[in-house]
């Protein structure tokens, strides 16, 4: 029972690490963009 319990957790986990990787992704852009404004 254990083992599934921990199957299920490591399930959820690889399902909201991609939307956090957009995020994060998506915050970058966000940098570079002010960045390159800021220079220009």
């Amino acid at each position: 029972m254990k083992s599934i319990h921990c199957c299920r957790n490591r399930g959820e986990m690889v399902v909201s690490l991609p939307s956090l990787v957009t995020r994060n992704i998506q915050l970058q852009a966000l940098m570079r963009q002010s960045i390159q404004n800021n220079f220009d």
